[in-house]
């Protein structure tokens, strides 16, 4: 009879970030779903362009850029204060996290203001046409993941200002800092599908 072995388990870590958490593949699979779902928005609004006539529509002015500019620029400013949380979430800092997270929800309620400017500025409506329909898609779509993990942010600062705060709360701050990456890296193709390439002749 072969013998037993055993593994001492009891030097390894408690926690882990990066690959060496569940929750972050978990997140990097999220990502990858709803990066292909973005992706067949814009190849549908490609495919849709190229097969009509005119894109927009005779008789609908092309979107204004000004609200659409300005959003991008919130967007990529907002890095910024998640990258200082990603890294503070690693040093198990949440005076640091509360202060980034706080200064990266502002930038995404602000994205969120403008983005109500957004649907204006595509001067069409959803049920007038395929170009209004896949415009409001796809601005509707980045708009939700936008709003859920700008909850997300207010809920890991309550969750890190409170007393039963633990360690894994850090990791869930890390991988929270990553999705939001995913959000503002898929909105700067999609904002110029929207809103540069109608432009284009």
């Amino acid at each position: 009879m072969s013998a037993v072995r055993e593994l001492d388990l009891s030097k390894l870590p408690e926690l882990g970030f990066g690959h060496a958490a569940g929750v972050w593949w978990a997140v990097l699979g999220l990502i990858a779903i709803e990066g292909t779902m973005f992706a067949l928005l814009a190849v549908s609004a490609l495919y849709l362009r190229q097969a009509a006539p005119s894109w927009p529509p005779a008789g609908i002015p092309a979107p204004a850029i000004g609200a659409a500019l300005a959003n991008v620029i919130v967007l990529v400013v907002s890095l910024a204060p998640m990258v200082w949380v990603h890294m503070a979430a690693r040093r198990f800092d949440a005076r640091a996290v509360v202060i980034g997270l706080v200064i990266g929800t502002v930038l995404g309620i602000a994205a969120l203001v403008l983005r109500m400017a957004e649907f204006h500025a595509l001067h069409v409506r959803w049920d007038s046409n395929a170009y209004g329909s896949i415009g409001w898609s796809i601005l509707g779509m980045h708009t939700g993941h936008l709003l859920t993990s700008s909850i997300e942010n207010v809920l890991i600062i309550l969750v890190m200002r409170s007393p039963h705060r633990q360690g894994k709360h850090f990791v869930d701050t890390e991988v929270n800092a990553l999705y939001w990456y995913f959000i503002v890296g898929a909105w700067l193709p999609l904002s110029a599908l929207v809103f540069w390439v109608p432009r284009w002749p």
